[in-house]
């Protein structure tokens, strides 16, 4: 109120190489069988769900990190879903045809 000036002192702040979590599920369409590829993940567990278009969670279970997995899905009938993985910092949501 013054009218004097002050700064304060510069910081330099480096942040870590962000690594971007990819998680990719095919063959997408699928029939009876698709593939969860969570190989990019840090090790650890994931809970995985199958959800319908609604947001009602058709199967849910816990999966490994740094592994494949198979998911069947020869008892849902023929549509579109969603495959979430929730777990470890990452909060993924990926579309799944079953045809």
């Amino acid at each position: 109120m013054d009218g004097t000036d002050a700064y304060s002192p510069v910081r330099a702040i480096q942040f870590d190489a962000a690594q971007e979590a990819t998680v990719s599920v095919y063959p997408n369409p699928t029939q009876t069988q698709a593939t969860l590829e969570l190989t990019s993940l840090p090790a650890g567990s994931y809970q995985v769900r199958i959800l319908d278009l609604t947001g009602r969670v058709l199967r849910e279970q816990t999966l490994a990190g740094q592994q494949l997995h198979q998911l069947s899905v020869a008892e849902l009938p023929m549509g579109t879903y969603l495959v979430q993985v929730r777990g470890a910092n990452t909060n993924l949501t990926l579309p799944l045809l079953r045809n």
